[in-house]
């Protein structure tokens, strides 16, 4: 899944996966009442998304394999950040760096933690992850807190000690936005940890929660990502 904000070169992305072997499956587009406009607006908080294209691997052996892109008004980061709904999707590649920003719940624990409340959509997702050998959990369990710190660390930034980095070779490619301005982009991650019945009579369930929200700096023309959060 790939988050991009509206650019004339987001074709070419498409006639790349054409020419890798992949077909466009669906094109999903908001509508106002519609249940597209739901889930992406009201449940990721996803205010300004475009359209969302679903590609799926052309004559595969076994199970395609599928890509998704979310094209978006705002900015790539901010989506991602605010928008999804575990920890293992808050992945993040650039033109010359990949993150990975819960390593330790992903890579070494093959957990995921939730990032919003249980609902009937959410419950059918996360079922088919335990299908792929995922454990997904509300919270981290007490006596696992200590060691996952990417998640239980309440102040964080993209390119900070905790988060997974690896180099690129850049040759050949366009150069995008400074890398300073990614690795300081930052965020905040909130406890959820009561249950309850929301106005709407729905089940809340505990869960971690990301907040970030954008800026764009006038003397450096550039847009990042901050919290309320005082420190860093």
């Amino acid at each position: 899944m790939f988050a991009f904000r509206v650019n004339p070169k987001i074709e070419d992305r498409s006639r790349y996966l054409a020419s890798t072997g992949y077909a466009l499956d669906q094109t999903q587009k908001p509508g106002i009442e519609d249940g597209f406009n739901t889930w992406y607006h009201t449940k990721l908080n996803i205010v300004r998304v475009e359209y969302v294209e679903t590609y799926r691997e052309i004559n595969s052996a076994g199970a395609p394999l599928k890509v998704q892109i979310i094209t978006t008004r705002d900015a790539p980061i901010e989506t991602i950040l605010n928008g999804f709904y575990t920890t293992s999707l808050i992945n993040i590649i650039s033109w010359n760096k990949p993150y990975s920003i819960f390593p330790d719940t992903m890579i070494n624990e093959r957990k995921r933690y939730q990032l919003r409340s249980l609902d009937e959509y959410f419950g059918s997702l996360l079922a088919k992850d335990s299908r792929r050998d995922w454990t997904a959990l509300e919270m981290a369990w007490e006596e696992d807190r200590r060691k996952l710190r990417s998640i239980e660390t309440p102040c964080r930034r993209i390119g900070d000690s905790l988060s997974w980095k690896l180099s690129l070779d850049p040759t050949g490619v366009i150069t995008g936005i400074p890398e300073i301005m990614l690795d300081y982009s930052c965020f905040e991650i909130l406890k959820n940890d009561e249950r309850y019945e929301d106005e709407e009579e729905q089940i809340q369930n505990p869960h971690d929660l990301i907040r970030a929200k954008a800026f764009i700096s006038c003397i450096l023309k550039y847009e990042f990502t901050f919290s309320r959060a005082r420190s860093y």
